[in-house]
Order: C-alpha cells, then structure tokens, then sequence
C-alpha cells in the first residue's frame, strides 16, 4: 500500500493505492481517518498521477468527468452499496444523504420481483377505493403486503395501481 498528500481547498488529502488502483482518498483529520503509520509515501504512480490530475480539474471548476481513476473502493457490503450510489452521481450534481438513504433501503434485485404473482395477486378481487402498502402483512381489504427489501417499489406499484383505479372510477362514474 501507498499513499501521497494532496493540498485542496479543502484541506489537506491523503491518497492512498494499492500500487495499481486508488483505494481511499481521506480529508485529514476526519473521524475515521485510517492508521496510515505501515503505508509508503510515494508520489510517482501512475494512479496517484491521475487523480491528482482529476482533483486540479475539479478544483479549478473545470468538468473532469472525461478523466478515469482507476477505483478499488474498499469496505463493508453497506460501505460498497453506498460507493456504487455514489458513483452514480453526475458530475455537477448534487444528492442528499436521506436520498442515498432510501435508494439504500431497497435491497438490489428485490424490486425485480413486483410482477410475481405472489405480490400482484394481492390486487385481485378486491373491492376497494385505494389501496396501501404495509411491511408488516395484509391487515385489511385494501392493504398490500409490501415486497421484502423493496419497500419503494412496493409502494410504487401500489401508486400506480391506485392512479388506475382513481381513472377507472372517474370514467365510470365509480363503477365497479
């Protein structure tokens, strides 16, 4: 492992590579800044070259999206979910930390599974006005028994479906 300082307008920042890719880059003096006491300076890879390249870019308020560092994120299943949301980010704009946290509460793959039977069969038969979604099981007539791990999708099937409910009572005068 090595690393190199960078002065931003920021602060003070530590790159740190595995010789190859970068695999942290630290504000000094953060909460969780790492024990860097077993890593090697060293200022002349090709890694360290490029995002420093990236960062005088950024920095001067030019658009270093064109630019690629080579990225080796590393961490725990939630820290690597949180840097694939990160990353998807364009550049030039901006997200809120409630908003990564609620594409956060949908589990991946989990809202692939709203066509299934299991879930859509639920709307069947139902005379109801509108419905709702629960995590916790159907409790009533109009109540959807929300998908595990896929809350927002759950919730968005529910949305649509009432949308078509409200047409189809505003077109037949609220026919059955």
């Amino acid at each position: 492992m090595f690393m190199t300082k960078y002065e931003s307008p920021v602060g003070n920042l530590t790159l740190v590579s595995n010789g190859r890719q970068l695999t942290g880059l630290f504000v000094d003096g953060q909460r969780y800044f790492p024990d860097l006491s077993k890593i090697e300076t060293k200022k002349d890879l090709a890694v360290f070259d490029a995002t420093i390249h990236w960062l005088d870019a950024y920095f001067e308020g030019k658009s270093p999206c064109g630019e690629t560092i080579p990225l080796k994120p590393e961490g725990t299943t939630f820290r690597m979910a949180v840097w694939k949301l990160l990353k998807a980010i364009p550049y030039g704009e901006t997200t809120t930390y409630g908003e990564l946290a609620r594409r956060l509460n949908e589990t991946a793959g989990m809202g692939s599974r709203a066509g299934d039977p299991a879930f859509m069969g639920q709307f069947e038969n139902r005379s109801v006005t509108q419905f709702v979604h629960n995590k916790g099981g159907a409790s009533g007539d109009n109540t959807i028994d929300a998908i595990s791990g896929a809350s927002t999708t759950s919730g968005a099937v529910v949305n649509a479906v009432n949308a078509g409910l409200d047409f189809f009572h505003s077109v037949t005068g609220g026919g059955k």
